[in-house]
């Protein structure tokens, strides 16, 4: 009942942005993979809750089938939803990965070194992949300068931009004349000046500033939001159907109404400084803990929030290799593949240094995983 419930409130629920009706493609938009993956693990306990309530396995997963379909008929009258055939197929996937587990329980639900090792290698390569994806791109292609403008889910920023610069090149409001020299400055971490007079508080995120292609693909973009400044650009995640994070400078202001302030990017290495007017910030960037954002990160997250999912991704990560640790070479081997990723993940892909919270969590993860292992063994010993 708990998984029914929870899929409902994930898949039926009015969205923000325009509805597009039903589509009969498999991986639609953007961030179809992202949104596979999000299928995928919203089912999986609603099959593994079947299988243990009935025998009979297909009848379990023809319920979950004929529940996803109804899903996404019901979908096609909610604001904001996109059903899909897509859906379908992933919601029943997950739903027989859920059977799967449930069918082989037995078989892992003990202590493996070859799973332990795995499961390591697994989050080893989980973090480097985070960082490469985590990159930014500057694709080649014809560029336009915006100043406050307005796009379809955001808030309209009143304030008004004075001038723009890339490098020293001015940005004006209008398409730009010599696209492949900004992609040069912005790819060699040119500093993103902007001068402009502040506008009211906004409830979420505003552009103040922005740089796109002719499709409308944020390059990059800067404006304020309910928690502080936000940076966004085109990250190489976008390119692979994943969701693709903001960098959210909490309680950096861009001043009172009709202050005049100067808002300044720029990339000495890694990692980003950002300032506004006198008060700078610099070390901003991502950390290996940022993998759960490329599955799902929805517009104007709490800063909070995100520091507790990153912390929580990184535990769930290092979970599977406390529970199917044993007393054997390979488990420690996959203990020793987690701690070398994390620790080498950042110097390979460019990501932050890995901070001390999220080792804790590292550790919380590998902890919680052996007790919940020593949990299993205590009952079924019964």
């Amino acid at each position: 009942m708990a998984s029914l419930v929870i899929i409902a409130i994930a898949t039926l629920l009015p969205s923000h942005g325009p509805s597009q009706g039903f589509r009969s493609c498999i991986f639609c938009g953007e961030d179809s993979l992202a949104d596979a993956v999000r299928n995928v693990i919203l089912f999986v306990p609603l099959g593994f809750t079947l299988a243990h309530a009935t025998r009979h396995r297909r009848a379990a997963l023809a319920f979950a089938a004929l529940f996803t379909v109804c899903i996404e008929i019901t979908q096609q009258w909610i604001p904001g939803r996109d059903p899909s055939i897509g859906d379908m197929l992933t919601n029943t996937t997950g739903a027989a990965v859920g059977i799967g587990l449930a069918l082989w329980q037995a078989r892992w639900a003990r202590p493996r070194g070859a799973f332990a090792l795995a499961a390591g290698v697994g989050a080893a390569a989980t973090f480097v992949l985070t960082g490469w994806l985590l990159q930014p791109v500057y694709p080649h292609r014809t560029y336009i300068g915006q100043w406050t403008p307005r796009f379809p889910g955001m808030a309209w920023y009143d304030g008004k931009v004075l001038d723009a610069s890339v490098g020293g090149i001015e940005i004006p409001s209008r398409h730009v004349t010599d696209s492949d020299s900004l992609v040069a400055l912005l790819a060699h971490g040119a500093p993103v000046r902007v001068r402009a007079i502040a506008g009211s508080h906004v409830p979420r995120l505003a552009p103040l500033f922005s740089i796109s292609n002719v499709w409308h693909h944020t390059l990059l973009l800067i404006g304020p939001n309910a928690y502080g400044l936000v940076l966004r650009q085109r990250l190489r995640s976008r390119g692979w159907g994943v969701d693709s994070p903001d960098l959210v400078l909490q309680n950096l202001s861009l001043g009172q109404p009709r202050d005049t302030v100067t808002v300044s990017v720029w990339r000495p290495n890694t990692s980003y400084c950002i300032a506004v007017s006198d008060v700078s910030r610099c070390q901003v960037g991502f950390t290996a803990g940022w993998g759960w954002a490329l599955v799902w990160y929805p517009n104007g997250m709490p800063p909070a929030v995100a520091s507790a999912l990153t912390l929580f991704w990184i535990a769930l990560l290092l979970a599977p290799v406390g529970f199917w640790m044993d007393r054997d070479w390979m488990s420690v081997t996959g203990v020793a593949a987690a701690a070398i990723g994390l620790a080498l993940a950042p110097e390979l892909t460019g990501l932050l240094p890995t901070p001390a919270p999220e080792w804790l969590a590292a550790v919380a993860g590998f902890a919680i995983g052996a007790t919940a292992q020593h949990v299993v063994r205590r009952f079924a010993a019964r």
